[in-house]
């Protein structure tokens, strides 16, 4: 009715979904971790299982250049012009020395070795092709040639074994090994490649049956910490949906209170203006809808029938409207229907059929058979309205109209009355209220 201050919602109501996308979040930050921990625990199990392997084949090296270098001491090292011992190979020793060598090393998985002097030239290989060459650029035997092991597992597409066969996709422990002269001069370095290929299948195994375990497991710890989330989640949707009713629903009717019928009608205003029907003129349809005496049935009756009376007019005008329109309890025994895309004409006509369905029969309520009527103002918003406000406004002032001449009927803002169940020449008695 007149006078009375319309409060608008302009944010959008929370998401009834949100319990859910949490749980989905959940679930996708549980998977990108078990993914996450199962890659990273392969990864350190590989790591570890290697370094072991590239320890072991480390110390088997050191083991072998020492045996070696011992029995070879004579005929590797060598005083020079300035009294100095160093690693010197001459020519014709070297097929003796392979032979000897071959002969050493054939127990071993050895498949390569190197001989360095001081000035990093390769003195012996079991690669007869590179004897001679003087590797310089080679910083991990200058890290040997500064008296530190080094070792690294490599992969080889192809390798000449100590028997002149070539071995096609090898892994191998690349050690250097210091040739020292008492405790601290390095005269030059062993570089020794041991086969480590055996222990592929073996590491490939171990990783893999680990991640299987460790991913079984946390798929267990996750599935059941899954299942009480889920029971937390759907508990505190059926909280959220409760408070949802209750923030959004008159709890007497059942059907919208006015701050969810208000905020209904903003959005739907908005909507509209941005959809293909932002180029008609009226865009959104009110009906403002007031019982009529109301008062006099709570006083003669009781505010439990009252409330019966509203509850069955609420069911009645909810039925009137069309499937995609709204109704909501406006306030007292006022209710506002909201006609998103209709026009004035076609809010007339839904308000006539309001108007039939609330006066067409009796209310049946605690063995009385009460006839009511309502008064119904019509409006619809303008172009270059940016707010539901003035079509309210005007809505309200619609329904005084039908107040002012006689209840009972249907009246836009600016005009006489549409439709009037009052025959004429019926009068009405005096009223206390409008």
């Amino acid at each position: 009715m007149r006078g009375k201050t319309v409060t608008l919602r302009s944010g959008e109501t929370p998401s009834r979904n949100n319990p859910e996308i949490l749980l989905r979040q959940l679930v996708a930050i549980a998977l990108v971790s078990i993914v996450a921990i199962l890659s990273l625990a392969g990864y350190g199990i590989y790591r570890v299982y290697a370094g072991q392997v590239i320890a072991n084949a480390e110390t088997s090296a050191i083991h072998v250049s020492e045996v070696l270098v011992a029995q070879e001491r004579g005929l590797l090292l060598e005083k020079g012009e300035d009294g100095g011992i160093g690693v010197v190979l001459r020519a014709e020793e070297i097929p003796d020395l392979d032979r000897r060598l071959r002969r050493f090393l054939r127990p071993f998985s050895i498949v390569k070795i190197k001989i360095f002097s001081a000035d990093s030239t390769i003195v012996y290989s079991t690669d007869p092709t590179i004897i001679g060459l003087r590797d310089e650029e080679n910083v991990r035997l200058r890290r040997a040639l500064s008296g530190q092991n080094d070792s690294q597992l490599v992969n080889r597409d192809r390798v000449l074994d100590l028997a002149e066969e070539q071995i096609i996709d090898v892994d191998v422990v690349e050690t250097y090994v210091p040739i020292r002269v008492g405790l601290d001069r390095v005269v030059g370095a062993i570089e020794i490649y041991v086969d480590v290929t055996g222990y592929r299948e073996e590491i490939r195994e171990v990783v893999t049956r680990t991640v299987i375990v460790l991913g079984l497991t946390l798929l267990a710890v996750f599935s059941c910490s899954f299942l009480v989330v889920r029971k937390a989640t759907l508990q505190l949707k059926t909280v959220q949906d409760q408070l949802q009713k209750l923030a959004t629903t008159d709890p007497l009717t059942g059907i919208f209170n006015r701050r969810e019928i208000l905020d209904r009608a903003d959005r739907e205003l908005h909507r509209v203006r941005r959809s293909r029907l932002r180029s008609l003129e009226n865009v959104v349809g009110f009906i403002m809808i007031d019982m009529d005496h109301f008062k006099r049935i709570n006083d003669s009756f009781g505010h439990q029938c009252g409330d019966a009376v509203l509850c069955e007019l609420a069911r009645r005008l909810k039925g009137a409207v069309r499937g995609y329109d709204v109704v909501g309890r406006y306030g007292g025994e006022e209710f506002l229907a909201v006609l998103p895309g209709a026009s004035l004409e076609q809010v007339r006509v839904v308000g006539e059929r309001m108007l039939e369905t609330v006066a067409g029969r009796p209310i049946e309520v605690m063995g009385q058979s009460l006839s009511v009527t309502g008064s119904f103002g019509i409006a619809v918003t303008r172009t270059g309205e940016d707010d539901i406000e003035p079509a309210l406004r005007r809505a309200d002032e619609a329904l005084y109209r039908a107040k002012m001449k006689g209840r009972n009927r249907v009246c836009g803002a600016e005009e006489g009355p549409v439709r009037t169940a009052v025959q004429d020449g019926e009068k009405e008695g005096p009223e206390e209220t409008m």
